[in-house]
């Protein structure tokens, strides 16, 4: 039951962990009852991805994301399209010092934003600074000044649970013209789409808005496709700017820090996301007074003598 509700929740598996196993379980018999002796332990970092407010994409999907920014001390993130703030929320996890800069169209979503960075800094002591506005992504001069964003991420709507106001593809086009004239130029962004006609849509819009270029353009060097949802292919894409005289090499199939195993991407990004959990570490005394005093008392049940009672009478033929 246990192993069920831990597949269903965070999509572990049980492995055999051999002669190193992380917690040791002992259980006794004592009459009737069955007691477990479990060690107290506690995690330094609590919140890896549950218990948040409002749920949006997948934490190990947006940790792939950010990781493939390769983001660096003091360098400002931005989300155009923050929505609930999963990608900035993971952001601020593993990356705290990096300032972070959150835009939304819709102010309920941006709420949700901000309730899971306050339930974020309550409980991991969250520092970077945030910045969380009202913006409209795709209006002309809409976002931050020009060239004041190091790294950009963002999750686009297409017409799907979020749709878009005229055609998908001159959206598309219009964020990256907005998005471009933020981002500096040794800069990069990372963009989550849908494989198909999306991402031909994504591609299109792209290559459009670079046309005018004459000597740097922006390129998708990475591109990793995986499974979004049971009936949905996602794809993420790295752009980041390049020569134009430079060779216009093919992108690469994975994400440039991801290494090729015969597991799926997202059990790869599951298995190398967990590496760098911190170790569990004793709790503390006065963690393990806290749960002594809000455990339940076991006492045995009043007929539970009287039946081993009758059972020693008929083992041993006597009255015990």
């Amino acid at each position: 039951e246990l192993q069920k509700h831990l597949q269903e929740r965070f999509g572990w598996r049980i492995e055999d962990p051999g002669r190193t196993a992380h917690v040791t379980v002992h259980m006794q018999m004592l009459w009737n009852c069955l007691l477990l002796e479990v060690a107290l332990l506690k995690q330094r970092r609590p919140i890896l991805g549950a218990g948040w407010p409002f749920r949006g994409m997948g934490h190990v999907e947006a940790w792939a994301m950010a990781k493939s920014l390769d983001i660096q001390p003091g360098e400002v993130v931005l989300d155009p399209m923050c929505g609930r703030g999963t990608l900035l929320t993971e952001v601020a996890l593993w990356w705290p010092h990096a300032p972070l800069i959150g835009y939304d169209i819709d102010p309920a979503q941006l709420e949700k934003s901000r309730a899971n960075f306050h339930f974020l800094g309550r409980d991991a002591g969250h520092a970077a600074r945030l910045t969380l506005e009202l913006a409209d992504a795709v209006a002309p001069g809409g976002l931050a000044k020009a060239g004041a964003v190091d790294k950009v991420l963002l999750a686009p709507p297409w017409n799907k649970q979020f749709a878009v106001d005229g055609d998908l593809e001159e959206f598309f086009r219009q964020m990256f013209r907005e998005i471009f004239r933020v981002l500096k130029p040794t800069g990069r962004l990372v963009l989550l789409g849908a494989r198909g006609q999306v991402e031909k849509k994504m591609l299109a819009a792209l290559q459009l808005e670079q046309s005018g270029s004459e000597q740097m353009i922006w390129k998708v060097t990475a591109r990793q496709r995986f499974a979004l949802t049971p009936r949905v292919s996602g794809v993420i894409l790295l752009i980041q700017q390049i020569k134009r005289q430079d060779p216009l090499l093919r992108a690469q199939r994975h994400l440039p820090w991801d290494v090729v195993s015969p597991l799926s991407p997202v059990q790869r990004w599951r298995l190398a996301r967990a590496a760098h959990f911190p170790r569990l570490v004793p709790a503390t005394a006065g963690d393990a007074e806290t749960v002594e005093a809000s455990r339940p008392r076991l006492r045995p049940h009043p007929l539970s003598f009287r039946r081993w009672g009758a059972r020693l009478w008929q083992i041993f033929g006597k009255e015990p």
